[in-house]
């Protein structure tokens, strides 16, 4: 799993999951918001200018929430790390093979 964290709206209640990566202390995160504003959906992408613990990244996803308010449908926070590793081996497959 890579995403470490997601909040979001179903019907009607504001819910969220997190699951901490255990095997490391700190890892690079990818933030995607996912804002309504003007009727539209937008993306906002905040990634981590260093690598950041696993509570660094909820206290940043509660600042987020209280920004955008009721606008917020959705954040993802994901360990680019854990991705970027996947792919490698992904990649590194598709070599062998």
């Amino acid at each position: 799993m890579s995403a470490v964290y997601h909040y979001y709206e179903y019907e009607g209640h504001k819910k969220h999951r997190s699951w901490n990566p255990l095997h490391k202390e700190k890892f690079n995160a990818l933030i995607k918001c996912y804002v309504k504003a003007k009727g539209k959906l937008e993306t906002i992408k905040i990634e981590s200018k260093e690598p950041a613990t696993f509570h660094q990244c909820c206290r940043q996803a509660e600042k987020l929430k209280q920004s955008y308010g009721s606008n917020l449908q959705q954040i993802y926070i994901w360990d680019m790390d854990e991705i970027n590793e996947a792919k490698k081996r992904h990649d590194e497959g598709k070599v062998l093979q």
